[in-house]
C-alpha cells in the first residue's frame, strides 16, 4: 500500500491533464511523452490497417481452396492484439493501467479454449463493432 503523500511533498502528476494543471508544464517530459505518443500514432494504425487487409485479401484468395477461410475466421479476431498494443503505448502517456475485459484460463486444454472462445466472443468488449 502507498503511503500517504506529507504537505508539500510534490505530487507526480498521474496524466497528462494533471501534467498540464502545473506552471512548468513546457519544461517536463510530458510535452515529448504526448508528442512522441500522437506521432507514433500514424505509423501503429497504418501498420494494423495494412496487415488486416493483407491477411483479409490472402484469405479471400485462398478460401478458394479452403485455407483460407480459418484465416477469415482469425481475422474477426485481429482487434484483439491491436488493443494490446494501445494498451502498451498508453504507459508512458498515462501511468494508470489500462484495464483489460479478457481473462486468463485456470488451466491449459482444448476443452479450456473452446470455454474461453465462447466466453470471450459472448463478451461485450468482442463484439461493439459488431452490432
Amino acid at each position: 500500500m502507498a503511503r500517504p503523500r506529507l504537505y508539500g511533498e510534490a505530487m507526480r502528476p498521474i496524466n497528462v491533464w494533471q501534467a498540464l494543471a502545473r506552471p512548468r508544464y513546457l519544461l517536463t517530459p510530458w510535452p515529448w511523452r504526448s508528442a512522441g505518443y500522437l506521432l507514433s500514432s500514424a505509423s501503429v494504425g497504418l501498420a494494423a490497417l495494412v496487415a488486416i487487409t493483407v491477411g483479409a485479401s490472402v484469405g479471400t484468395v485462398l478460401a478458394v481452396v479452403l485455407i483460407g477461410l480459418p484465416l477469415l475466421a482469425l481475422l474477426a479476431l485481429s482487434g484483439v492484439p491491436v488493443a494490446a498494443t494501445e494498451r502498451l503505448r498508453l504507459r508512458p502517456v498515462d501511468n494508470r493501467p489500462a484495464p483489460t475485459p479478457h481473462q486468463v484460463p485456470a488451466a491449459p486444454g482444448l476443452l479450456v479454449t473452446r470455454w474461453c472462445s465462447r466466453r470471450s466472443c459472448g463478451r461485450w468488449a468482442c463484439w461493439p463493432l459488431r452490432c
